[in-house]
């Protein structure tokens, strides 16, 4: 396989989304789903401190329709998110993104004990 036919497959990779379910909106329950953050998303949440404003952007970015994928929120609705929706509706949507993400300390955990268990180890010089 060629450089660019293995960047083609690539470049035709989505980004994973799963249905949620939204009892708080009951008119959107079974509509909606979150997909996981990208690399660049990733990093920036990762990077920034855990202020309300990163989480607001990080939602309004991965709810979006089942159906056609189409985004709830505009990009600049963050604060209006945040002000609007009581944290017990948005901790969950944003801990299915985050898992989607593997960014729950949990699975970094199991990633960090994963590793250790697959490390060649080494003799030291005698």
């Amino acid at each position: 396989m060629d450089r660019e036919t293995a960047r083609n497959l690539v470049a035709g990779y989505s980004l994973t989304s799963v249905p949620v379910a939204t009892p708080f909106w009951p008119e959107l329950d079974g509509l909606v789903s979150v997909r996981e953050m990208s690399g660049t998303e990733s990093f920036n949440y990762e990077n920034a401190e855990k202020t309300d404003v990163a989480t607001g952007k990080v939602l309004v970015a991965s709810i979006h329709l089942t159906e056609n994928k189409s985004p709830i929120f505009n990009a600049t609705d963050y604060q209006w998110l945040l002000d609007t929706v009581g944290i017990s509706s948005l901790k969950p949507l944003l801990y299915k993104v985050m898992g989607l993400s593997g960014m729950l300390k949990s699975q970094q955990e199991a990633a960090i004990e994963e590793a250790k268990k697959n490390l060649n180890p080494t003799t030291p010089n005698a």
